[in-house]
């Protein structure tokens, strides 16, 4: 099986973003064999499609690194009134779920809740109330930062990785406050 050494996952991503359709279990798969260096691997019956695809198109590598970056940020927790807070998709969750129970009566009481340091808290309804309106808006930095980084990809005004990185350095140190 004929295999390509990439300089990392966003190369990969740039390939896949190109023809997707070569992709998947059984076509071309990216893989990390000694768990430091990326190769793609790929059937012989689509090596020439997949050796044909353009590798340093910068629209094809940045779009999807926008994306990752955007997941990479979400994820990368805030800090709420003083309080590191987890951002995960189950955290979100956690403090949707806790912010309903208060909304429709379920909890009147305080709460134990964990912290992005493992600590936990005793929270009542304000401070759960404060966490979910930070972790929305957030969220919707995260997205509006993605958008920003995908409208310059497209009309070619960010072509390098750190110009998308830097796109999203005001949700970055917004988190920290």
């Amino acid at each position: 099986m004929p295999e390509m050494a990439l300089r990392d996952m966003h190369e990969g991503e740039n390939l896949a973003a190109q023809r997707p359709d070569l992709f998947g279990y059984g076509k071309a798969m990216l893989t990390v064999p000694d768990g430091k260096n990326w190769k793609l691997v790929y059937p012989d019956e689509i090596a020439r499609e997949i050796e044909s695809l353009n590798r340093s198109d910068a629209r094809a590598m940045l779009l999807p690194y926008a994306g990752s970056k955007r997941w990479e940020v979400e994820n990368g927790g805030i800090t709420a009134d003083g309080r590191r807070v987890r951002t995960d998709i189950d955290s979100q969750v956690k403090v949707a779920n806790l912010k309903t129970a208060y909304d429709n009566g379920t909890i009147t009481g305080t709460v134990n809740f964990k912290l992005a340091d493992d600590s936990f808290i005793e929270a009542d309804r304000a401070t759960i109330d404060g966490i979910y309106a930070a972790i929305l808006n957030h969220i919707e930095n995260c997205f509006d930062a993605e958008q920003q980084a995908r409208v310059g990809i497209e009309q070619m005004r960010l072509t390098t990785f750190a110009q998308v990185d830097q796109v999203f350095t005001h949700v970055t140190n917004n988190r920290k406050k």
